[in-house]
């Protein structure tokens, strides 16, 4: 059951992850108008549209609420603090804790590479790998 729920979780999530965020900004907007509209009125069908508009923002907005926030390594090199260590700075990558990375710099320093949110260490090692295959593990 775990598994079915995943798969739907990330096939609905990869199908959303085009829609513009125009889309996305008119179905939140039109939302309060909806539930004022159907709590005014006596027949059952504007709380049926209300509630199947409330699950298309649901699922539209899918990829916001399931996003864990920018990677720490991008092609330019290692973020960290507002500043950015070149790739030609980082002289390796080594674990750290339980799911961390840790870069060692040239000059001796260390830069946490923090996996935040559902992101494993494997998948860190994957985005480092991406934009700097100097890097590889």
């Amino acid at each position: 059951m775990h598994t079915l729920l995943t798969t739907l979780l990330h096939t609905l999530r990869g199908a959303t992850e085009r829609i513009p965020n125009k889309v996305r900004a008119a179905t939140i907007t039109v939302l309060p108008f909806l539930a004022y509209w159907a709590a005014t009125q006596k027949a059952t069908v504007p709380s049926t549209v209300f509630v199947l508009w409330t699950v298309l923002t649901l699922v539209v907005h899918l990829p916001v609420m399931l996003f864990d926030g920018p990677l720490p390594v991008s092609e330019l090199g290692v973020h960290r603090s507002g500043e950015i260590h070149p790739w030609d700075d980082v002289a390796a990558i080594e674990p750290s804790g339980e799911k961390d990375l840790e870069a060692v710099l040239t000059d001796g320093r260390r830069i946490p590479i923090r996996a935040k949110g559902s992101r494993s260490r494997e998948e860190m090692w994957q985005a480092i790998a991406t934009y700097s295959p100097r890097h590889r593990r």
